[in-house]
């Protein structure tokens, strides 16, 4: 079975629960004769570098990164108060 985990976050260094629950999951899929690949935001709070990846690490098949530069801004945050947009949402939103 070929799976494809959807991170917020790329899961490496494992500084938290979260990437460590990440890599986890992906050995125990592997364990299961599972292709695990991975699409990952890469936001600017939790930078790393793809190239950066031990080769033991989680074991994928393939890793992709989205580049997101979710910060929050004062000027964008104010002209979102006009707009029926969720600033939230709107942060998060890349062309990639």
């Amino acid at each position: 079975m070929r799976i494809l985990q959807l991170c917020k976050k790329f899961p490496f260094p494992v500084r938290d629960g979260e990437a460590l629950a990440i890599t986890n999951l992906s050995r125990a899929l592997q364990a299961f004769d599972c292709e695990v690949s991975m699409l990952a935001m890469n936001t600017v709070k939790h930078f790393a570098e793809p190239d950066d990846l031990p080769a033991d690490h989680g074991g994928y098949r393939r890793i992709e990164t989205a580049e997101v530069d979710n910060r929050v801004r004062p000027w964008p945050a104010f002209l979102n108060l006009f707009s029926k947009e969720s600033y939230h949402l709107s942060r998060f939103w890349s062309p990639a």
